[in-house]
């Protein structure tokens, strides 16, 4: 049946991607230790380019595998009579989720190769705000007993993808020099995560009762559903939430606060150097804003010849005027995250059918307020970087 391979598959995918997460964090961590210990200033150059190179093989591999989830049909039918608040899941908030992950991702692209390339900070504090209105929405309806059943499944997967896209702005510079938002935005992803792994219990224990929904099972990492007990109109029905196979969602959130905790570790580390860097940028007096003992990947945009790499071992300086605005491709891996829980959203839409979502409230009007400032802001930036200096980022050992 389609419910037990997809649930087989997400689980065989969920644990490829946390033994990748955390011999990808085992590096990363890897060179700051090592620091610290051994007082090394020049990092071994196989595990710094690990280290960068890492997120592209994990992303190729996330482009290969994360369609199976999504395969395969259901053999019943998964319509759901029940209503979703529209300020949970309505076109305006998902649009409003689309829009800001992927101008996010836009910009951190663009930052790959320019040092320019701003404006993740503003887009990244909007999503913290959006995030938290999310999390106490579900917060407060779980704990009157209002939340249903499509509600809470649509509302973790749309939690999650916020979420993951929370970690992008922790790896451009301009947000690492606000250590507020930084410290703000690891508290927020925390409750975040702290709340998701509740609503993952709540669908797990069997204990919701199920109202009008008949049959809820949608794909997102395994399987999310009422059982096929209640799928089957043959099999009269029970009003309980019968859970799936849990173990794939718990893998694949095991895999998330692996990736929290990452991010978190580097953002908290080099906040500070990224903070006295650009305090000093411009400043004559205290020096040219150079960024030293980062454990992100140290990258530097001018080539150096072969007798400066190797004879004369010239120091190349990071300049954090110079330095570009992404400091790291991790922000890939968080992407994919983010955008397979938006898709397992707009799948299990289409398969649920739920009401209430067709409402115009308040804050799906706000929501679609800000998703159009986001959309002005990424093309705003595209005006600002066309005419900048566009460099391709090369792995500095020093």
């Amino acid at each position: 049946m389609a419910l037990k391979y997809q649930a087989q598959i997400g689980l065989a995918i969920a644990a490829v991607f946390i033994c990748l997460n955390v011999l990808y964090f085992g590096f990363e961590s890897a060179i700051a230790i090592k620091r610290i210990i051994q007082g090394l200033k020049r990092p071994p150059g196989s595990i710094v380019n690990a280290q960068y190179l890492a997120p592209l093989v994990i992303v190729l591999l996330g482009g290969i595998l994360i369609p199976f989830l999504f395969v395969g049909e259901r053999d019943h039918q998964n319509s759901c009579s029940e209503d979703v608040d529209a300020d949970i899941a309505g076109r305006g908030i998902r649009f409003a989720a689309w829009t800001q992950i992927g101008v996010l991702l836009f910009v951190a692209l663009l930052g790959t190769f320019h040092n320019r390339a701003t404006m993740a900070k503003e887009i990244g504090a909007g999503l913290v705000v959006t995030h938290l209105s999310l999390s106490i929405a579900l917060l407060i309806n779980r704990q009157y007993g209002q939340l249903t059943t499509a509600e809470l499944v649509l509302g973790s997967m749309m939690l999650d993808a916020q979420n993951s896209a929370l970690s992008i702005p922790l790896v451009t510079k301009e947000t690492l020099a606000a250590r507020w938002q930084v410290v703000i935005t690891v508290v927020c992803q925390g409750f975040g995560l702290a709340l998701l792994g509740v609503i993952l219990h709540d669908i797990g224990d069997e204990k919701l009762i199920v109202a009008g929904c008949r049959c809820v099972a949608v794909a997102w990492w395994g399987d999310v559903g009422a059982g096929v007990e209640n799928c089957d109109p043959a099999v009269p029905f029970v009003p309980i939430f019968r859970r799936q196979d849990m173990r794939a969602l718990w893998v694949y959130y095991s895999c998330r606060l692996i990736s929290y905790a990452q991010s978190s570790f580097h953002s908290l580390m080099n906040m500070e150097a990224f903070h006295q860097a650009e305090n000093q940028t411009g400043n004559q007096t205290e020096g040219e804003g150079i960024l030293n003992g980062l454990t992100f990947p140290q990258v530097h945009s001018e080539p150096r010849s072969w007798l400066q790499k190797r004879i004369f071992k010239r120091k190349t300086e990071r300049k954090y005027d110079k330095y570009m605005t992404t400091v790291s491709l991790a922000y890939l891996v968080y992407g994919m995250f983010a955008i397979t829980s938006m898709v397992a959203v707009e799948c299990a839409m289409a398969k649920i059918k739920p009401g209430g979502v067709e409402k115009i409230t308040i804050g799906q009007a706000i929501a679609i307020v800000v998703a159009g400032a986001t959309i002005l802001r990424g093309v705003w930036l595209l005006h600002k970087v066309r005419n900048g200096e566009w460099k391709v980022p090369l792995v500095n050992e020093t």
